[in-house]
C-alpha cells in the first residue's frame, strides 16, 4: 500500500510540475502576443497619424508654389499655411466677400498686383492657380517688405495693409511694434489660424 502511495504522489507532483510548466509557457507566449500587438498597434497610430495629418495639410501645387517661394523669397510653409487656411487648396473658391482662388485674391488687388509685377493678364486668369499663387506670394513679399513681422503680414492680408499701419500707430493696440490686442476679431483668429498651420507644416514636412 505505501508504494502504491508513493506512486500516486510522484504522479500528482509530476502533474502539478506539467501544469506549472503548462502555465508558464502560455502566460509567455500570451505576453509575446500583446507585446507584438502593442507595438504593431502603436505603429499604426503613429503612421494613421501623420497619413490623417498629410491629408489635412497637403503640399499641393508643390512646384508652382517652390518657384514662386525662390522668386519672390516667402518661405513654403508661409505660402502653404496660407492656402489651407484661406481656400483649403480649391483653385474654384469664391468667398463672400468675391475674393478669388487659391490664395483668396479680391479683383482689384488682383489688378494692382499685375501692375506692380508688370503682367498683362485676362480678369478670369486669376482662377489659374500658377497666376493665382504667384500674385498673392508676391503680395505676400510686397507685405512683408512694408511691415516686416509676418504676424503683422497675416493681419494685413487679411485686413488690409492700410488698416493695419494705423493699427500699428496706435499704442492701445500695439507692443514694442507689434500687434497685440488686434480689434477686428476675425483678423486675430485669422492670425492664430495661419500661424498654427505654419508651425503644423513646418514640423510635418520639416520645414526650417
Amino acid at each position: 500500500m505505501r508504494g502504491a502511495c508513493c506512486r500516486i504522489e510522484k504522479k500528482e507532483r509530476d502533474g502539478v510540475r506539467i501544469r506549472r510548466r503548462k502555465t508558464t509557457v502560455g502566460v509567455f507566449i500570451k505576453t509575446c502576443f500583446v507585446l507584438v500587438f502593442t507595438c504593431v498597434f502603436l505603429w499604426l497610430v503613429k503612421d494613421g497619424t501623420r497619413i490623417l495629418m498629410e491629408w489635412l495639410y497637403p503640399m499641393k501645387y508643390s512646384d508652382i508654389i517652390s518657384a514662386a517661394s525662390d522668386d519672390y523669397g516667402v518661405p513654403e510653409d508661409v505660402i502653404y499655411a496660407v492656402i489651407r487656411t484661406e481656400s483649403s487648396f480649391k483653385p474654384e473658391a469664391v468667398s463672400h466677400a468675391g475674393a478669388i482662388g487659391l490664395m483668396q485674391i479680391m479683383p482689384e488687388t488682383y489688378e494692382w498686383l499685375l501692375k506692380l509685377m508688370e503682367e498683362e493678364l485676362p480678369d478670369d486668369a486669376v482662377y489659374y492657380p500658377e497666376v493665382n499663387i504667384r500674385c498673392g506670394v508676391y503680395y505676400l513679399s510686397y507685405l512683408k517688405r512694408e511691415l516686416d513681422d509676418w504676424d503683422t503680414v497675416f493681419a494685413a492680408y487679411n485686413a488690409g495693409i492700410g488698416r493695419v499701419k494705423g493699427w500699428l500707430e496706435n499704442d492701445s493696440i500695439t507692443e514694442n511694434g507689434m500687434l497685440v490686442n488686434i480689434p477686428i476679431e476675425e483678423t486675430a483668429s485669422y492670425v492664430i489660424k495661419i500661424a498654427k498651420a505654419r508651425e503644423i507644416y513646418q514640423k510635418l514636412y520639416d520645414f526650417k
